[in-house]
């Protein structure tokens, strides 16, 4: 089996646990690569995943702290899971979602993609999706995969939804009023959002995006990414 080693190199237990997993991997004649992988290991949190997900070919492994909610393993159980792997790969797909601002393609995200007031101010939104058209005024919204509804999505008010579910989540951010409360939609759905007012458009937390007046946003569940399981 193919292995890619990805880690936080700012983090120096994820470097200590790298050159762990490369020793462990190497006693047991197992391959290490730098592309075209069929696993995926990431080391360093949820954070790692997300922005390296652009270089991710494999299932992913991920390896994180104990307050990781996306990872599969952390620092103290890594080696018996990934033992597992090599007995048998089990992966599955998720959800994730693609992004387009003015039909122009403009990236993915794995958790979630969030527009946001700039300045901590009131903007108004108009969100249409399955031939309905909401509008209500706030601090943004949330649209989340399942593997983020557990975080910021629920945070705001949202589902848990298991993550090997093909749904999207829509979670608005204090709603004037709650004119619009949370929503689950099937992965096909294009969610259509337009705001009034100084936003930014956030892509896992990592991609920031200063939105123009009017632009016309279009997320939806159409892309998959698989992670390895149990």
């Amino acid at each position: 089996m193919k292995f890619r080693i990805i880690i936080n190199i700012y983090k120096d237990w994820a470097k200590q646990i790298a050159t762990e997993v490369e020793n462990f991997l190497k006693n047991k004649k197992q391959q290490i690569v730098n592309e075209k992988e069929d696993v995926s290991i990431l080391i360093g949190g949820d954070g790692t995943i997300f922005y390296n997900k652009e270089q991710i070919n494999g299932a992913i492994f991920a390896i994180g702290s104990l307050q990781s909610k996306v990872c599969q393993a952390n620092q103290e159980n890594w080696k018996p899971m990934l033992e597992k792997v090599l007995k048998e790969l089990k992966k599955e797909e998720r959800t994730a979602l693609s992004v387009k601002i003015n039909d122009k393609y403009i990236g993915w995200a794995i958790n979630d993609v969030v527009v946001h007031s700039r300045r901590h101010n009131f903007i108004e939104l108009i969100v249409s999706l399955q031939k309905q058209t909401y509008e209500f005024g706030g601090d943004g919204i949330i649209i989340s995969t399942p593997i983020g509804a557990s975080g910021y999505a629920y945070s705001a008010g949202g589902f848990i939804v298991d993550k090997s579910n093909f749904l999207v989540e829509i979670v608005p951010i204090c709603a004037y009023l709650r004119k619009f409360t949370p929503k689950l939609v099937p992965v096909i759905t294009d969610i259509e959002i337009k705001c009034k007012g100084a936003a930014d458009i956030i892509l896992d937390g990592q991609q920031i995006i200063e939105l123009e007046e009017n632009s016309v946003i279009v997320v939806c569940g159409d892309k998959t990414i698989n992670f390895v399981v149990y």
